[in-house]
């Protein structure tokens, strides 16, 4: 009997022992850790939860040892959805109010709150009684109704673990966190292993990345310009829409000279092949061909758009401005100045003060003045005919 009582208190002596260095192992842990049992009732949380609880005002006793996880979940969830009932009910009554007929939706509960949105708020806190603000508990509470499920899941032992991504701000910063469930087994029995991971700063720059990226589209999308990212081999990786519009919308995939003129080979003096070889921007005019195969005149650019890993160049952006009409333009222009410049009869371009601006080469010829002498004087020194009154 006493081996029997010995060997018993021995037992409860090691669980006492291993539940200590469990905790001491859970507490040199950054992530607040919570472990449940095969109920789902929280049996032990590290010393992270709780500085976090003490920060945030956590109002629950034990810092919610011996509380329903799941219970927890569901309450959140409640709380959620009452939220959006209260918040919608109000702003139907102000809606009616005004003869209005806005539909509302989630979207009305947004963490950068709307000025308009403002009395909504305060009418909901005065009404329902919370200190926080409807933002503030929709945000607290986005994700309950997966993590519930995550859990229920795990439970079943449909999957051995979830993770779930969630905004948890304060009033005076933005945080986000990551819950992951962990099943294992111990002495026979099933547990869950709850860890809310601070990434608040990972997902800042997530979040920096995609407005960088917003920006660059916008940039894109102003740029009046065809654009065409091309790789080593030719291939076109990716075209904006002004490309796509002038050379049709498969152009993605294709080699960039047979999209451009219907080539099998790389165009003469080609700007892409050269940007590859030396780094530096090029430029040239060539003739391209568009989607309805009529001939345009591309003033074309290239520059790096990107290396691999070891530093050498892997893309190259082309950006092509269609010329064509300018130079249309250029080579009428071109024509109109020969027509003037052997014309028979003489023609002059007099500034307001009468000064000679331009004469074609029949006034040369006639008066005997070089084209640098004439431009010295006013048309009243050839003309004397030519008064200042007339000028004027």
């Amino acid at each position: 009997m006493r081996e029997q009582m010995k060997t018993e208190n021995m037992k409860e002596k090691a669980q006492i022992i291993l539940k200590n260095n469990i905790q001491k192992t859970l507490d040199s842990i950054p992530n607040h850790i919570a472990i449940l049992d095969n109920s789902a009732t929280i049996v032990l949380v590290n010393r992270a939860w709780k500085i976090f609880a003490d920060q945030n005002g956590l109002c629950s006793t034990n810092y919610c040892v011996g509380e329903n996880y799941i219970e927890i979940c569901k309450k959140a969830s409640a709380e959620r959805q009452n939220v959006l009932n209260q918040s919608q009910s109000i702003n139907s009554e102000k809606t009616n109010t005004n003869d209005q007929n806005t539909e509302i939706d989630e979207s009305i509960i947004d963490y950068k709150i709307t000025a308009a949105d403002q009395d909504i708020t305060q009418e909901c806190k005065e009404r329902i009684g919370w200190d926080l603000s409807i933002n503030g508990i929709m945000e607290k509470t986005e994700g309950a109704e997966e993590s519930l499920k995550g859990i229920k899941d795990i439970f079943a032992e449909e999957i051995e673990t979830f993770s779930i991504d969630y905004p948890c701000h304060s009033p005076d910063e933005k945080r986000w966190f990551r819950m992951n469930l962990i099943r294992f087994d111990f002495e026979g029995n099933l547990w869950i292993l709850v860890s809310h991971e601070n990434i608040t700063q990972s997902k800042l720059v997530e979040l920096n990345l995609i407005q960088s990226e917003n920006k660059l589209k916008g940039i894109i999308q102003s740029v009046p310009d065809a654009m065409c990212m091309i790789d080593r081999e030719q291939n076109i990786v990716w075209a904006n829409d002004v490309a796509k519009k002038l050379y049709g919308s498969s152009l993605v995939g294709q080699k960039c000279y047979r999209a451009y003129g219907r080539w099998n080979n790389l165009c003469q003096n080609c700007i892409v092949h050269k940007t590859f070889r030396d780094g530096k921007v090029h430029s040239g005019e060539y003739s391209h061909f568009d989607l309805d195969g009529n001939e345009r005149i591309i003033l074309c650019t290239s520059s790096v758009a990107g290396c691999d890993d070891f530093g050498n160049i892997s893309h190259v952006m082309e950006i092509m401005r269609d010329i064509t009409d300018k130079k249309r333009n250029e080579r009428f222009l071109q024509f109109m100045q020969f027509a003037v410049d052997t014309t028979a009869d003489g023609i002059y371009w007099i500034k307001p003060d009468g000064s000679i601006k331009y004469v074609n080469q029949s006034v040369l010829k006639y008066t005997g003045y070089t084209e640098d002498e004439i431009t010295t004087l006013k048309v009243n020194n050839i003309d004397p005919n030519v008064s200042e009154d007339v000028l004027e």
